[in-house]
């Protein structure tokens, strides 16, 4: 097999989320990684007369991981996210994730999701900036679509 020659490198993806007044707004700048967790519900079962159990997908669901940098800066990731878990609205919002960037024909995944949780960890002994991670999931379904369709 010959080796690719289409990798993808993740530095110039575009992260959206819908702020409190359900505006997308960029928060690739103040966010240094994504993960999409796609995950099926499956389930088991063994028959009578055999001793190999046999699977079926019966569901769906995705997981969104981000790390986003501890900013005090209005509309940036922080903020957002703030503002979504002190600021009454709990409801699903839209979550736009474009790789490997928003141009024409890169992978968009989008769909509502709601937010877990956003662990903030504050360390006096390190050397870094502060990163927060938080955990989303689906709210129905999301989709795959090319930018620009």
């Amino acid at each position: 097999m010959t080796v690719t020659t289409t990798a993808v490198v993740a530095t110039n993806c575009v992260i959206k989320l819908d702020n409190a007044s359900g505006s997308p707004t960029d928060i690739s700048g103040s966010s240094n990684r994504a993960e999409i967790s796609l995950e099926h519900g499956v389930g088991e079962f063994r028959p009578f007369s055999t001793q190999w159990k046999s699977r079926v997908v019966v569901g769906k669901d995705v997981g969104v991981t981000l790390n986003v940098i501890y900013s005090t800066t209005a509309d940036e990731a922080l903020d957002i996210l703030k503002d979504w878990f002190f600021g009454g609205d709990d409801s699903a919002r839209t979550l736009t994730i474009q790789v490997p960037d928003g141009s024409p024909g890169s992978d968009q995944y989008q769909g509502e999701f709601v937010l877990m949780s956003a662990p903030i960890g504050l360390d006096s002994e390190a050397d870094e900036v502060v990163m927060v991670s938080a955990e989303l999931r689906s709210h129905g379904e999301v989709t795959l679509t090319p930018v620009g369709t």
